[in-house]
């Protein structure tokens, strides 16, 4: 009589199947630019209003991010509403209206008014989904 394989190998293999697949079937924005110092001239102190971080969803269908939020450099809730199409971007600024007067021309999505400001000597960056999911990190 030839022994049955041990159902622990498989299902393993199985968890991990649905693991990597759920991994691969999960919309996945990330932070693609981060502006944490603003350009400033001779002003004193630093505009930290005008700091924002872009997303970018590289996936083909859009993305709903209302719920998520940053844990770590600053810390946002994303309202709910603002959903990133496939190939597109959403920024998150530091104050909307600080934004939107440093630049006037831009049509973009855009959302904001976080608590916290990032670091000009670099930190980490953390996006988590509606779920507590990490979405991102980014150090820079």
């Amino acid at each position: 009589m030839i022994p049955s394989p041990s159902p622990a190998p498989v299902r393993a293999s199985v968890i991990a199947l649905v693991t990597c697949l759920s991994a691969t079937l999960r919309a996945a924005p990330v932070i693609s630019e981060l502006n944490y110092h603003p350009p400033h001239a001779a002003l004193s102190p630093e505009p930290t209003a005008q700091e924002w971080i872009e997303l970018h969803n590289p996936d083909a269908a859009a993305v709903d991010v209302g719920g998520w939020q940053f844990t770590s450099g600053v810390n946002f809730v994303i309202p709910p509403g603002p959903s990133i199409p496939a190939g597109g971007f959403l920024v998150v600024a530091a104050d909307l209206a600080a934004f939107q007067a440093a630049h006037a021309g831009f049509t973009g999505e855009v959302t904001g008014g976080w608590t916290g400001q990032l670091s000009n000597g670099g930190e980490k960056v953390t996006l988590v989904d509606a779920a507590g999911l990490e979405v991102d990190t980014v150090n820079y």
